[in-house]
């Protein structure tokens, strides 16, 4: 995770620390580059978002890393708030 937010988020060291420091430990060892790409790469393209907006997800929410299907549950919100 700390990795992967420095190098494809452009955060400092310390806001990678802080976003690894969030996450659950088992998921923070247990994830790799790829799954992070896979996920928030879906996020940000489902969303829309620009690369400084999913940093600024990513660092107000860091468990998002450690999600293995968002898609149900963005479906669902998107649907109730008639998005």
């Amino acid at each position: 995770a700390y990795d992967y937010c420095v190098q494809a988020l452009g955060c400092t060291a310390a806001e990678a620390s802080k976003v690894e420091g969030k996450l659950i430990p088992s998921s923070a060892k247990s994830l790799t580059r790829a799954q992070a790409e896979e996920r928030l790469g879906w996020l940000q393209s489902e969303l829309g978002l620009s690369d400084s907006e999913l940093k600024k997800v990513v660092m107000r929410f860091p468990a998002l890393l450690g999600y293995n299907s968002m898609a149900p549950k963005l479906d669902w919100l998107q649907t109730r708030l008639d998005l």
